[in-house]
C-alpha cells in the first residue's frame, strides 16, 4: 500500500509543490533535488513542501519508511517544481 502511494506521490513532486515559505506569484523552478523526509525536498537551493502529502514524522518508523521512499522515487534527480505560493505550516 505505501508503494502505490508513493508511487502515485511521484506524480505530485513533480507537478505540484509548495513551498515552505510565501511566494506572491507561481513561480516554477528546476534543479537537483534533496530530499529532506516524506514531505519535504530541496530542489537547487529552494526548500519545498509537497503540496497534498502528509507524511508520518522523520523521528517514527513510518516518518523513516517515507523519508527512505521519497528518497527512492526522486533520488538525486532534477526537477521542475511549480511552486503555488502557500504558505502551510503546522
Amino acid at each position: 500500500m505505501i508503494k502505490t502511494i508513493y508511487g502515485a506521490l511521484a506524480l505530485t513532486a513533480v507537478a505540484t509543490i509548495t513551498l515552505a515559505y510565501a511566494f506572491k506569484t507561481e513561480t516554477t523552478i528546476s534543479g537537483h533535488a534533496h530530499v529532506i523526509d516524506g514531505d519535504t525536498v530541496v530542489v537547487g537551493n529552494t526548500k519545498v513542501r509537497l503540496k497534498g502529502v502528509d507524511a508520518s514524522e522523520l523521528m517514527t518508523e513510518r516518518g523513516e519508511a517515507a523519508r527512505l521512499e521519497m528518497i527512492r522515487i526522486v533520488g538525486g534527480s532534477e526537477l521542475n517544481c511549480d511552486l503555488t505560493g502557500e504558505l502551510r505550516l503546522r
